[in-house]
């Protein structure tokens, strides 16, 4: 069963738009006074990711006035930023080492949120800064492939083989919801292998748990109906499987081969049932006010 109801948005940045092979990727450069190189480390802190062994320093601003997203670091490379709701992953960050291949470092936005962000990606040891902005009802991921020039030798992207045997399933809002992700490419397929962000969300690696493809995160809406926001940056088709325990409901987000980068959200498939109790052996629904 497919969702009745959903809504793309194609990305919509300031200034360039970057192909290289298959991979689609939009930026806006932070134009204005020349630059000065600003030599130091990053220092990670409640609003900023270090990444790339403290060079690149990642921070994100949303809403209107702007406020700080704050941070969560996953490792050297990635990250995430949640705006008001600390178990809610809104934008899923990595900037990768490039500099083998096109001598750039390359920067990797999803995106499960439609409200007015703006990403900020700055070399601290240039002082070189690239800002990704998503206005107001767009969901947009990127895959920026021409981020930065490479100013220090670091180790090269290395393409990872698929890795099978994990049922790639997680579990969102403290059980109730579980999440899948199958992978289809000419003569192969596979499951991704997941990463629970928070309670709300979920990201999803093809072809190693270290690199993220695709994420989703699933919060309350405002017309009766959970809003399950779901965000990628690759041209491998795939489908999402997502499943209310509670109700049985069930969806399948299909993104077809070649489709780059982008994002999406389904806001009828799965009703707030405000009475859901968790059981040892799965979920009760229904009218539970007598129940003790």
């Amino acid at each position: 069963m497919f969702p009745s109801t959903h809504r793309e948005s194609n990305l919509r940045f300031s200034r360039v738009l970057v192909v290289l092979g298959a991979l689609a990727c939009a930026r806006a450069l932070a134009f204005g006074a020349p630059a000065v190189a600003v030599a130091g480390v990053c220092s990670p802190s409640a609003t900023q990711l270090c990444t790339q062994g403290g060079l690149i320093a990642v921070e994100a601003t949303w809403g209107d006035p702007a406020q700080d997203a704050q941070a969560v670091a996953l490792g050297s490379s990635r990250g995430w930023f949640f705006f008001d709701d600390a178990e809610a992953p809104e934008m899923y960050i990595e900037v990768l080492d490039g500099c083998a291949l096109n001598d750039r470092y390359w920067v990797k936005r999803i995106s499960l949120s439609d409200r007015a962000s703006s990403l900020s990606v700055r070399n601290v040891d240039t002082g070189e800064q690239a800002l990704y902005v998503q206005p107001t009802g767009t969901i947009s991921s990127i895959f920026d492939v021409d981020a930065f020039m490479c100013s220090q030798p670091l180790d090269p992207v290395v393409p990872h083989m698929p890795e099978g045997g994990a049922s790639g399933v997680v579990e969102l809002l403290d059980g109730r919801f579980t999440a899948r992700v199958i992978w289809t490419m000419p003569g192969d397929s596979g499951v991704a292998l997941p990463q629970v962000l928070a309670s709300r969300g979920a990201a999803f690696g093809f072809f190693s748990p270290s690199s993220v493809n695709a994420a989703v995160k699933i919060e309350d809406g405002d017309a009766g109906f959970f809003r399950v926001f779901y965000g990628w940056t690759s041209s491998t088709a795939f489908e999402l499987e997502v499943i209310d325990r509670c109700t049985g409901n069930r969806a399948v987000y299909s993104i077809p081969d070649g489709a780059g980068t982008g994002g999406a959200v389904d806001e009828s498939s799965f009703p707030l049932t405000p009475s859901c109790v968790l059981f040892s052996d799965g979920f009760e629904s229904g009218d539970l006010s007598g129940w003790d």
